[in-house]
């Protein structure tokens, strides 16, 4: 096994990464923050005490599973697409700064500094919340938030931007001036395409799992049809048809598959 060698990429003044010493010092005391033991490969956390900061950092280990070794990329990944968000209008967290360990050429550890979001709640939380006391939380109702990630969704699109994994959990809500405000997070997978036919794939693509995940969380199909209202414009008929026949289908050899196991087992 090759020697380790440390990256640390400062891209907004912070005192945790200014540690005095080498790129590997900084490394290594940034890490410790993060608590990773040999049992685990990923973790995250506050840091109130630096200033409103959070950081997430993964560890993929020499033997591991294959979802793990194809993640060994993400921090990597979503640093770069961060900085890059920067020269488009999109709502992403600012990022502080990252810092990578390679060996033989392959990243092994890596981490992720950012702007911690004061006040926000996710997406997924207050499509599950039924009382709509988190919706009033960020300044609005049910309806008003489902609305404002659309918003959200179409204005990413339209900038040529494609998430990768929208669910529900990758949206953050604020209170802002005039109501609640989005914010995507967890942009590892997002893609800036070139053809219009990718855009259009990829697009769709973020439109059925926006859509799948919240009436998962407990959105009604109302509330769901007024966030691809705003995400999709006259597609929003058809995005929602499609997606409510793939749920009805799978619900369908869900019962299938149940009958076939109490036919078999008798129980």
């Amino acid at each position: 096994m090759g020697k380790p060698s440390f990256q640390i990429h400062r891209l907004q003044p912070s005192a945790l990464l200014e540690f005095e010493g080498t790129d590997e010092d900084v490394f290594e005391h940034v890490w410790a923050l993060l608590g990773i033991g040999r049992d685990d490969w990923r973790a995250h956390g506050f840091l109130e005490e630096e200033g409103g900061l959070f950081l997430k950092g993964l560890a993929v280990p020499m033997r591991c599973s294959t979802q793990m070794w194809r993640r060994r990329w993400d921090i990597v990944r979503e640093a770069r697409n961060l900085a890059r968000a920067g020269s488009v209008p999109i709502e992403v967290p600012e990022i502080v700064g990252w810092g990578e360990e390679k060996r033989d050429g392959i990243s092994r550890r890596s981490f992720l500094l950012l702007k911690k979001i004061q006040g926000s709640v996710p997406f997924n939380e207050i499509a599950g919340d039924e009382t709509g006391e988190l919706a009033a939380s960020v300044g609005g109702d049910r309806e008003e938030v489902f609305r404002e990630v659309g918003r959200l969704i179409g204005s990413v699109h339209a900038a040529g931007v494609r998430h990768g994994d929208l669910a529900s959990r990758n949206i953050l809500l604020t209170r802002g001036p005039e109501g609640p405000h989005a914010m995507l997070i967890d942009i590892p997978r997002a893609r800036w395409p070139r053809t219009a036919w990718r855009r259009s794939v990829l697009r769709r693509t973020d439109l059925y799992r926006i859509t799948k995940s919240s009436i998962r969380q407990g959105a009604s199909d109302e509330e769901a049809r007024a966030l691809l209202d705003e995400a999709a414009g006259p597609e929003a008929a058809d995005v929602m048809h499609k997606t409510l026949l793939i749920k009805a289908i799978r619900k369908r050899l869900r019962r299938k598959a149940r009958s076939y196991f109490w036919r078999w087992t008798g129980t």
